[in-house]
């Protein structure tokens, strides 16, 4: 799979049947192998978790990925994120900087402390916010979670489902189709594409998106950023 495949600056373009996704504004690069589901909260979250202005010094680090026709470093500063895109020269098949973002955390990210785990909440818009957890282990490596599987989170006082976006006869199968509605229920063959939400929840309830299946990407205590 070659880089200039998976690497793209619009958030939530949906790549290669679905296969391939960014999941914020210039921000990670993620593959999804089972899903391409989307999650929209309209506020970061969660509600109890507390603003911090700074990456913990843990994830200070700059992690790579190459592929034939290039390669992408994310680095965590203490209060941005740098990305970097390197092109590979036809002629010298040297590395040239192909582009660079540097993203303030405060602006298009959210950062919150909870117990055990940091919530990035990922900024399209005023009103649309994805999230993603990560998790730091004794290894010196970071663990990435986006809610991509059934069971999402049911509508209750304080959080509201406000619509559901869902692909008929599923992504490869399909005639492409798609219907929204307010629930998760599907016919067979029938895919979640994208779940809108307003209101908030408290930390516990995303720590239960804390399981192997919403594991989207490790960065490892060697600098590589490995896909799952």
């Amino acid at each position: 799979m070659e880089l200039i495949m998976i690497w793209t600056t619009i958030f939530g373009l949906k790549l290669n049947n679905c296969m391939l996704k960014a999941f914020t504004y210039s921000f990670f690069i993620c593959v999804f192998l089972h899903s391409c589901t989307t999650v929209y909260f309209d506020r970061p979250q969660p509600r109890d978790g507390k603003i911090v202005n700074e990456f913990p010094d843990e994830i200070l680090n700059v992690w790579s990925i190459e592929e034939n026709l290039g390669r992408l470093d994310i680095e965590f500063k203490l209060n941005s994120l740098v990305i970097t895109e390197y092109e590979k020269d036809s002629v010298t098949k040297d590395m040239v900087v192909g582009k660079r973002s540097n993203i303030a955390i405060g602006d298009s990210i959210i950062l919150k402390k909870c117990k055990g785990f940091y919530v990035l909440s990922l900024k399209e818009n005023e009103q649309q916010y994805q999230i993603a957890c990560m998790v730091l282990n004794d290894e010196d490596e970071v663990n990435i979670y986006a809610p991509q599987n059934m069971p999402f989170w049911k509508s209750s006082r304080k959080l509201k489902l406000d619509s559901v976006v869902v692909s008929e006869g599923g992504a490869f199968m399909g005639s492409g189709e798609s219907r929204m509605q307010n629930n998760f229920d599907l016919n067979e063959g029938d895919e979640i594409n994208t779940v809108y939400y307003s209101g908030s929840l408290k930390s516990k309830h995303l720590k239960k998106m804390l399981r192997k299946e919403n594991l989207i990407m490790s960065l490892t205590s060697d600098g590589k950023i490995s896909f799952k």
